[in-house]
């Protein structure tokens, strides 16, 4: 069986969201402590969820049209 989920703009914020508030956590940043969501990525090297979710569709785009002809996954994308 082929599932997949659509990955809306709205759920791309809610993930981002619940990730930067997991890295403040984590770095201890607290609520007097503000910074911007740009300078929390650059502190642990972490791109924002949009453009992570972005590669890994083309990735997984590319592994798919490799795949042979019969296969379920590559007729659905051609």
């Amino acid at each position: 069986m082929l599932t997949s989920i659509k990955v809306t703009t709205n759920t791309i914020k809610k993930v981002q969201v619940s990730i930067n508030g997991c890295l403040r956590k984590i770095l201890s940043i607290h609520w007097p402590d503000i910074i911007s969501n740009r300078l929390l990525w650059e502190r642990i090297n972490q791109v924002p969820a949009k453009e992570e979710i972005r590669k890994r569709r083309w990735k997984w785009i590319g592994h798919t049209l490799r795949k042979s002809s019969n296969c379920i996954t590559r007729q659905v994308l051609t």
